[in-house]
């Protein structure tokens, strides 16, 4: 019996505008986008460090709301995810944006908890207008040096996630 093989050759042009990484197939529309971090962002927990919003360092950028239990208790799980990778932390500048009306739980999470990232407060929802995110406003971020968005997902519950923050960071 003869075996036939056939070899299929695709040959493509190198511009790859229309890729979108496997991780990033539910959010095609951010990859790559870039995240603008202004100054308007209120700092309630580590107001006298001076927070640099444009540093050249991969950033996770975590967006909830102050009255939304479950994005208060992220905080806790951020700080948690960090604490137990000391590793990563170390190449990684984090950010928790919130918006909204302050509750008593979100006061006293952040008035109990020593968070070693800073928690910025957004009074005007400007983050989540300037950057056109609608949907996204409980998400987690990964962005490059650059501020483009790299990753939609939160790796402080999510093993596979996790696993492309750290490949992405290197």
């Amino acid at each position: 019996m003869i075996t036939f093989s056939c070899l299929l050759l695709i040959i493509a042009c190198n511009q790859q505008t229309d890729f979108v990484p496997e991780y990033m197939q539910n959010y095609p529309n951010l990859a790559g986008s870039k995240l603008e971090l202004d100054s308007s962002l209120i700092n309630l927990n580590k107001k006298d460090e001076e927070i640099n919003l444009t540093s050249s360092r991969y950033k996770i950028i975590c967006v909830g709301y102050c009255d939304c239990s479950p994005c208060v208790a992220r905080l806790i799980d951020c700080e948690n995810f960090l604490q137990s990778n000391k590793d990563f932390q170390k190449k990684i500048d984090v950010f928790f944006i919130v918006f909204g009306q302050k509750s008593e739980y979100f006061d006293y999470q952040l008035e109990h908890n020593n968070f070693s990232f800073p928690v910025l407060y957004d009074s005007t929802f400007s983050f989540l207008i300037k950057n056109d995110l609608g949907n996204h406003d409980k998400s987690v971020f990964l962005v490059n040096k650059k501020n483009e968005i790299v990753l939609v997902g939160s790796p402080f519950d999510n093993r596979v996630i996790e696993k492309y923050y750290k490949q992405s960071v290197k």
